[in-house]
């Protein structure tokens, strides 16, 4: 993750050398940008930062609350629901299969059946192989306290399991506290088009 956010840095300070900076990242997106505001932060720069329904990974357990079956579950439930579909494939249906080539044939079916043949099966697989790297780093992140606050954008209609904490786990994590936002959409409506206007209107307040 840490090379990551240096790469975003690096591309705003050529775009910008100095802030403000608006930074949005949604779901494992906004763990990034979090990080990246921290640290333009603490080098004195100005940030506002806009979470779209991204959790803590402090939230989760760890280490073994995501393995293998748990990622490529949750790969397929989010290009399922980026297609206006849901996925009813488990990580248990997926753990009983003796190979991960297996697993990943189901997966892939299950998403065939789902969407159409919007990718192939080669492409379906490179793009899992992004999905669970960048998972797998935002679950091994701790997130160090942020100066200043946070404007969270969540979902009023989570399609994943609950978080018991309202603002998804930083309310200790910025000290200037979390401005929250509900919306009445699930995860992937929250980026789709009927919302677009109204998310681009709150991050201009």
């Amino acid at each position: 993750l840490d090379q990551l956010v240096t790469q975003y840095i690096e591309a705003i300070k050529k775009t910008r050398e100095e802030g403000p900076y608006t930074l949005v990242g949604y779901s494992n997106g906004g763990i990034v940008a979090f990080e990246a505001a921290r640290q333009l932060r603490r080098d004195g720069d100005e940030v506002e930062l806009f979470l779209i329904d991204t959790c803590n990974p402090m939230v989760y357990e760890q280490p073994h609350h995501f393995d293998e079956s748990r990622l490529l579950a949750a790969f397929v439930h989010d290009v399922a629901g980026h297609a206006g579909f849901v996925s009813e494939l488990d990580a248990d249906t997926l753990r009983t299969l003796t190979s991960q080539q297996k697993r990943l044939k189901t997966a892939y079916h299950t998403v065939l059946q789902l969407t159409g043949p919007q990718l192939t099966q080669e492409a379906f697989e490179t793009s899992y192989h992004h999905f669970k790297q960048i998972t797998q780093a935002c679950l091994k992140y701790w997130p160090k306290p942020l100066q200043g606050g946070i404007t969270l954008v969540r979902s009023g209609n989570p399609s994943a399991e609950q978080i018991d904490d309202e603002t998804l786990g930083w309310s200790s994590f910025a000290n200037e506290g979390v401005k929250l936002f509900e919306v009445e959409a699930d995860h992937f409506e929250l980026i789709g088009d009927r919302l677009a206007e109204s998310i681009v209107k709150l991050i201009d307040l």
